[in-house]
C-alpha cells in the first residue's frame, strides 16, 4: 500500500509507522514507534519529498517530489540516507516532464512509477534503473494502486 499527503503507512517491522506531514511540511517524515509504554516519533528529512511507500522487507522507502523537485529516491531506513535517486527526465526521456505522486514497491525487486502526463515506468527497486516503459491499449488511465503484491490497477 503507498501512500502521499499525511497519511500513516505500517513499517513491514510492526513496530514502526511512517507518516508523511506533507503540507506544509514539505521534505519532512515521521516515524513512529511505541517506547516504553508511550508513543515516540522521529522526524526524518527528506528534502522535496512524499512518503510513497516502504520496501517490503523494510530495509528502504521510496519519496516522490513535493513541489518543484524533479527526483524520485530511494532511502535507507531508519537513518533517511539516500541509497538511489533518479530523475524524471532520465526514467521518461522528456526534459519538460516530472513524476506524479502515485508510485511505490510493486514487489521487493521493483518499483512503479508515473509521470505528470501519464507515461508508466518500471525501475529496478535497488537502484531505480529502467526495466521498461508500460504502454496502455487505450487512453492514459488515472491514479496507480499498487497492491504490493506485483500488481497494480488504475482509478480513472
Amino acid at each position: 500500500m503507498a501512500t502521499t499527503g499525511s497519511a500513516l503507512l505500517p513499517h513491514p517491522d510492526g513496530r514502526h509507522v511512517g507518516v508523511d506531514l506533507a503540507v506544509p511540511y514539505f521534505g519532512w517524515i515521521g516515524w513512529g514507534h511505541w517506547v516504553d509504554g508511550r508513543a515516540e516519533v522521529v522526524i526524518a528529512d527528506a528534502p522535496d519529498g512524499y512518503l510513497a511507500d516502504i520496501h517490503p522487507d523494510g530495509h528502504a522507502y521510496l519519496t516522490v517530489p513535493a513541489d518543484d523537485g524533479d527526483s524520485i529516491t530511494v532511502r535507507r531506513f531508519p537513518d533517511g540516507s539516500v541509497a538511489a535517486s533518479r530523475t524524471a527526465e532520465k526514467v521518461f526521456g522528456d526534459p519538460d516532464t516530472g513524476f506524479d505522486t502515485c508510485g511505490g514497491y510493486l514487489d521487493a525487486q521493483r518499483v512503479i512509477v508515473r509521470s505528470y502526463d501519464g507515461a508508466t515506468a518500471l525501475l529496478t527497486a535497488d537502484t531505480l534503473d529502467v526495466i521498461c516503459s508500460i504502454n496502455y491499449p487505450h487512453q492514459t488511465p488515472g491514479e496507480l494502486r499498487i497492491s504490493g503484491r506485483g500488481t497494480w490497477s488504475t482509478l480513472d
